[in-house]
């Protein structure tokens, strides 16, 4: 909603509002780092303190043990190069700054709020949402708020406001890569192969359901496999596949993500020989890091604990889904 006394934009003024932003930021980059020999909207290496928020001391992460400080900088620094190579836009806003991808508009974690400001408010936080996503058509809200202007003041407000929290954590594989069990085995595959559990996994969480959030999910991934060298790992069950996960790497930090196991085929250990085919490949190739993210209060934490990785650091998001996803 825009502020009292103010009209909703137009379409033609967003265009030019994100122009605006876009060449403002550009400026300001070019200000900071030295040229790189390539446009602001390409991918760039993983970014340097020095570009604000996608350094360490604006993430909203904070490392459980101040020994594992090192490790984790690595993994956000991958997370967040990945996050910004796979981006459609990133825009500059007074509270810290919006990563926007149109072609995927209900991916929530493709269009979210960054809030770097110290002392941000909630109503200020929801406003911006719903100028700056539902300036774009998005239903959805999601935000991930930096340490310096994180407070529980502001957990509570966004609360209140239906927004929900949760808390990530960041695990760091310790020790060797784990060994499928016994008859379970997993191989590298194509992303087309992966796509018909991929759905039904989808079908069955609270936020999926539907063609068109099936559609952008894979669509996600695609731009994500392009950004970020994703590597697909699948288990079958029944002759077909139905467990699976993607290994993404960047300057020795390797990253297991989008695990999942059609519904009808959990409890075989599937999961476990795919996480661990691509943490072994992780390994193979020379990661000297590899870190996976889990819910802090689910039970996924567990199962990769079990698989040797350690909680280093936790994160803090907040997402207001759109209103027919809600319970």
């Amino acid at each position: 909603m825009p502020p009292p006394g103010q009209t909703p934009a137009t379409n033609a003024e967003l265009v030019r509002r994100v122009e605006r932003l876009e060449s403002d930021r550009e400026r300001k980059l070019a200000e900071r780092v030295e040229p790189r020999g390539r446009s602001a909207r390409e991918p760039a290496e993983p970014a340097a303190e020095t570009l604000g928020p996608y350094g360490l001391s604006r993430h909203a992460v904070v490392p459980l043990d101040p020994s594992e400080a090192a490790r984790l900088e690595r993994c956000l620094r991958f997370e967040q190069w990945h996050s910004r190579a796979a981006a459609e836009r990133v825009l500059e806003l007074d509270l810290g700054e919006a990563l926007i991808d149109t072609r995927v508009p209900r991916v929530w974690f493709a269009n979210y709020l960054w809030v770097s400001r110290p002392g941000v408010e909630a109503a200020e936080l929801a406003a911006a949402g719903d100028e700056v996503l539902g300036g774009f058509e998005m239903e959805h809200r999601a935000a991930i708020v930096g340490p310096e202007a994180d407070s529980e003041e502001l957990g509570r407000g966004l609360e209140a406001l239906g927004w929900r929290t949760d808390d990530i954590l960041y695990m760091a594989l310790d020790g060797p890569p784990p060994e499928p069990g016994a008859g379970v085995e997993a191989v590298e595959l194509p992303h087309a192969r992966i796509a018909e559990a991929r759905r039904a996994v989808m079908d069955d969480e609270w936020w999926g359901g539907g063609d068109e959030v099936a559609r952008d999910m894979l669509e996600r991934d695609r731009l994500l496999d392009r950004a970020g060298g994703g590597r697909w790992f699948g288990a079958a069950h029944d002759g077909r596949v139905a467990s699976y996960c993607v290994l993404y790497g960047a300057d020795g930090v390797g990253q297991v993500e989008s695990i999942g196991t059609a519904p009808d085929a959990r409890r075989r250990g599937l999961a476990r020989a795919a996480v661990g085919a691509a943490t072994r490949a992780s390994v193979a190739r020379g990661d000297e890091l590899t870190f996976i993210t889990a819910e802090e209060g689910d039970w996924p934490k567990d199962f990769y604990a079990r698989l040797g990785f350690r909680p280093i650091g936790r994160a803090r998001s907040f997402t207001r889904p759109p209103h027919k996803s809600r319970s």
